[in-house]
Protein backbone atom coordinates (compact mmCIF):
# COMPACT_ATOMS: atom_id res chain seq x y z
CA UNK A 1 0.00 0.00 0.00
CA UNK A 2 1.84 3.04 -1.07
CA UNK A 3 2.42 5.51 -2.96
CA UNK A 4 2.66 6.34 -2.30
CA UNK A 5 2.86 7.63 -4.99
CA UNK A 6 2.62 11.14 -6.43
CA UNK A 7 2.67 10.02 -4.18
CA UNK A 8 4.11 11.41 -6.27
CA UNK A 9 2.43 14.62 -6.74
CA UNK A 10 5.52 16.61 -6.77
CA UNK A 11 5.70 15.43 -10.31
CA UNK A 12 2.68 17.39 -11.20
CA UNK A 13 4.39 20.49 -10.07
CA UNK A 14 6.45 20.36 -13.19
CA UNK A 15 3.49 21.34 -15.23
CA UNK A 16 2.98 24.68 -13.68
CA UNK A 17 5.10 26.71 -15.98
CA UNK A 18 4.57 24.74 -19.13
CA UNK A 19 2.32 25.67 -21.98
CA UNK A 20 3.23 22.92 -24.45
CA UNK A 21 1.36 19.64 -24.77
CA UNK A 22 4.29 17.52 -23.63
CA UNK A 23 7.44 17.81 -21.58
CA UNK A 24 9.03 14.67 -22.94
CA UNK A 25 11.51 13.98 -25.66
CA UNK A 26 13.86 16.42 -27.36
CA UNK A 27 11.34 18.89 -28.74
CA UNK A 28 11.35 22.59 -27.93
CA UNK A 29 13.96 24.87 -26.47
CA UNK A 30 16.65 23.54 -24.16
CA UNK A 31 16.44 24.45 -20.50
CA UNK A 32 18.72 27.09 -19.06
CA UNK A 33 19.92 26.69 -15.47
CA UNK A 34 19.22 30.40 -14.97
CA UNK A 35 15.50 29.89 -15.60
CA UNK A 36 15.02 26.71 -13.59
CA UNK A 37 12.76 27.07 -10.53
CA UNK A 38 13.09 24.59 -7.66
CA UNK A 39 10.15 23.52 -5.48
CA UNK A 40 10.07 21.47 -2.29
CA UNK A 41 7.13 19.42 -1.02
CA UNK A 42 5.50 20.37 2.27
CA UNK A 43 4.09 17.20 3.89
CA UNK A 44 2.52 19.02 6.84
CA UNK A 45 0.28 21.02 4.49
CA UNK A 46 -0.43 18.06 2.20
CA UNK A 47 -2.88 15.16 2.33
CA UNK A 48 -1.86 11.80 0.85
CA UNK A 49 -3.93 8.69 1.59
CA UNK A 50 -4.70 5.23 0.27
CA UNK A 51 -7.89 3.21 0.57
CA UNK A 52 -7.72 -0.52 1.35
CA UNK A 53 -10.90 -2.49 0.56
CA UNK A 54 -11.87 -5.96 1.79
CA UNK A 55 -13.68 -8.98 0.32
CA UNK A 56 -14.72 -12.47 1.40
CA UNK A 57 -17.55 -14.18 3.28
CA UNK A 58 -17.20 -11.95 6.33
CA UNK A 59 -16.29 -8.75 4.48
CA UNK A 60 -19.68 -7.14 5.34
CA UNK A 61 -18.56 -7.29 8.96
CA UNK A 62 -15.07 -5.98 8.25
CA UNK A 63 -14.02 -2.37 7.73
CA UNK A 64 -12.24 -0.81 4.79
CA UNK A 65 -9.11 1.02 5.90
CA UNK A 66 -7.81 4.48 5.10
CA UNK A 67 -4.03 4.75 5.42
CA UNK A 68 -2.19 8.04 5.79
CA UNK A 69 1.13 8.73 4.06
CA UNK A 70 2.83 11.52 5.99
CA UNK A 71 6.58 10.91 5.96
CA UNK A 72 7.75 11.84 2.48
CA UNK A 73 10.10 14.25 0.74
CA UNK A 74 10.17 15.49 -2.80
CA UNK A 75 11.38 18.18 -5.11
CA UNK A 76 10.75 19.44 -8.61
CA UNK A 77 12.97 21.40 -10.98
CA UNK A 78 10.78 23.37 -13.35
CA UNK A 79 11.79 25.27 -16.47
CA UNK A 80 8.88 27.64 -17.22
CA UNK A 81 10.27 28.86 -20.54
CA UNK A 82 11.20 25.50 -22.09
CA UNK A 83 9.42 22.32 -23.10
CA UNK A 84 12.25 20.03 -21.92
CA UNK A 85 14.52 19.87 -18.91
CA UNK A 86 12.07 19.62 -16.01
CA UNK A 87 12.18 16.73 -13.54
CA UNK A 88 10.74 15.65 -10.20
CA UNK A 89 11.01 12.91 -7.63
CA UNK A 90 9.20 11.76 -4.48
CA UNK A 91 10.44 9.44 -1.74
CA UNK A 92 8.25 7.86 0.98
CA UNK A 93 9.37 6.06 4.13
CA UNK A 94 7.54 2.72 3.84
CA UNK A 95 7.47 2.11 7.57
CA UNK A 96 5.69 5.37 8.35
CA UNK A 97 2.21 4.61 6.96
CA UNK A 98 -0.53 5.06 9.57
CA UNK A 99 -4.11 3.87 10.03
CA UNK A 100 -6.50 6.85 10.01
CA UNK A 101 -9.71 4.98 10.93
CA UNK A 102 -11.06 5.15 14.46
CA UNK A 103 -9.92 1.87 15.99
CA UNK A 104 -8.60 0.82 19.38
CA UNK A 105 -4.93 1.38 20.17
CA UNK A 106 -4.32 -2.39 20.04
CA UNK A 107 -6.03 -2.74 16.65
CA UNK A 108 -4.11 0.20 15.25
CA UNK A 109 -0.83 -1.22 16.47
CA UNK A 110 -1.55 -4.67 14.99
CA UNK A 111 -2.73 -3.37 11.62
CA UNK A 112 0.32 -1.14 11.27
CA UNK A 113 2.61 -3.99 12.33
CA UNK A 114 1.20 -6.32 9.67
CA UNK A 115 1.39 -3.53 7.10
CA UNK A 116 5.08 -2.94 7.86
CA UNK A 117 6.19 -6.55 8.38
CA UNK A 118 3.95 -8.66 6.13
CA UNK A 119 2.83 -6.32 3.36
CA UNK A 120 5.51 -3.73 2.72
CA UNK A 121 8.38 -5.60 4.39
CA UNK A 122 9.72 -2.16 5.22
CA UNK A 123 12.84 -3.47 6.98
CA UNK A 124 13.93 -4.96 3.67
CA UNK A 125 12.42 -2.29 1.41
CA UNK A 126 12.46 0.93 3.47
CA UNK A 127 11.73 3.42 0.69
CA UNK A 128 9.05 3.93 -1.96
CA UNK A 129 10.03 6.23 -4.83
CA UNK A 130 8.43 7.82 -7.86
CA UNK A 131 10.40 9.50 -10.68
CA UNK A 132 8.78 11.32 -13.57
CA UNK A 133 9.56 10.37 -17.16
CA UNK A 134 7.07 12.54 -19.01
CA UNK A 135 4.33 15.08 -18.35
CA UNK A 136 1.59 15.77 -20.89
CA UNK A 137 -0.64 18.80 -20.47
CA UNK A 138 -4.09 18.17 -21.93
CA UNK A 139 -5.52 21.64 -21.32
CA UNK A 140 -5.35 24.77 -19.18
CA UNK A 141 -8.63 26.16 -17.86
CA UNK A 142 -8.83 29.22 -15.57
CA UNK A 143 -5.25 28.72 -14.47
CA UNK A 144 -5.66 25.01 -13.73
CA UNK A 145 -3.42 22.65 -15.67
CA UNK A 146 -4.94 19.26 -16.44
CA UNK A 147 -2.07 16.86 -16.94
CA UNK A 148 -1.14 13.25 -17.44
CA UNK A 149 1.88 12.16 -15.39
CA UNK A 150 4.08 9.34 -16.67
CA UNK A 151 6.79 7.88 -14.46
CA UNK A 152 8.26 4.89 -12.64
CA UNK A 153 7.10 3.72 -9.20
CA UNK A 154 9.48 1.60 -7.13
CA UNK A 155 7.68 -0.30 -4.37
CA UNK A 156 8.59 -3.47 -2.45
CA UNK A 157 11.77 -3.74 -4.53
CA UNK A 158 9.85 -3.74 -7.83
CA UNK A 159 9.78 -0.90 -10.38
CA UNK A 160 6.74 -0.48 -12.61
CA UNK A 161 5.50 2.29 -14.91
CA UNK A 162 2.73 4.45 -13.46
CA UNK A 163 0.46 6.82 -15.37
CA UNK A 164 -2.17 9.03 -13.74
CA UNK A 165 -3.91 12.39 -14.07
CA UNK A 166 -3.46 15.49 -11.91
CA UNK A 167 -4.76 19.03 -11.63
CA UNK A 168 -2.10 21.61 -10.82
CA UNK A 169 -2.46 25.21 -9.64
CA UNK A 170 0.38 27.72 -9.28
CA UNK A 171 -0.06 30.77 -7.06
CA UNK A 172 2.70 33.16 -5.92
CA UNK A 173 5.44 30.61 -5.33
CA UNK A 174 3.06 27.88 -4.15
CA UNK A 175 2.08 24.77 -6.09
CA UNK A 176 -0.85 22.51 -5.38
CA UNK A 177 -1.55 19.19 -7.12
CA UNK A 178 -4.64 17.02 -6.65
CA UNK A 179 -5.85 13.74 -8.09
CA UNK A 180 -6.16 9.97 -7.70
CA UNK A 181 -4.52 6.83 -9.03
CA UNK A 182 -4.66 3.07 -8.49
CA UNK A 183 -2.18 0.22 -8.33
CA UNK A 184 -2.45 -3.54 -7.85
CA UNK A 185 -0.42 -4.93 -4.97
CA UNK A 186 0.38 -8.16 -6.79
CA UNK A 187 2.08 -6.19 -9.58
CA UNK A 188 4.71 -5.35 -6.95
CA UNK A 189 4.93 -8.90 -5.58
CA UNK A 190 3.08 -7.93 -2.41
CA UNK A 191 1.26 -10.65 -0.51
CA UNK A 192 -2.49 -10.07 -0.05
CA UNK A 193 -3.16 -10.47 3.65
CA UNK A 194 -6.27 -12.06 5.16
CA UNK A 195 -7.97 -12.52 8.52
CA UNK A 196 -10.49 -14.83 10.19
CA UNK A 197 -9.04 -17.89 8.49
CA UNK A 198 -9.34 -16.32 5.05
CA UNK A 199 -12.98 -15.25 5.48
CA UNK A 200 -11.83 -11.63 5.19
CA UNK A 201 -9.31 -10.73 2.51
CA UNK A 202 -7.74 -7.52 1.29
CA UNK A 203 -8.55 -6.62 -2.31
CA UNK A 204 -5.65 -6.35 -4.73
CA UNK A 205 -6.40 -2.83 -5.96
CA UNK A 206 -5.42 0.18 -3.83
CA UNK A 207 -6.75 3.68 -4.48
CA UNK A 208 -4.54 6.67 -3.68
CA UNK A 209 -5.80 10.23 -3.26
CA UNK A 210 -3.48 13.21 -3.04
CA UNK A 211 -3.61 16.93 -2.35
CA UNK A 212 0.05 17.93 -2.36
CA UNK A 213 1.46 21.37 -1.58
CA UNK A 214 4.94 22.59 -2.50
CA UNK A 215 6.77 25.90 -2.17
CA UNK A 216 9.36 27.55 -4.37
CA UNK A 217 12.82 27.53 -2.86
CA UNK A 218 14.51 30.93 -2.53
Amino acid sequence: MRLFFCVMSTMFLLLTGMTGTSLAGGRGRQASSATTAHYKLEPKQSTFTLKVLTKGILSPFAHDRTIGITDFVGEASIVPTATVGSSARMEIQAGSLQVLNKVSADQKREIERRMRDEVLESAKYPKITFQTQEIRIAKIVNGVRYAQIVGNLTLHGVTKPLVFNAQVIRDEGKLRATGQFQINQTDFQIKLISAAGGAIKVKDTLTFSFDIVAYKEQ
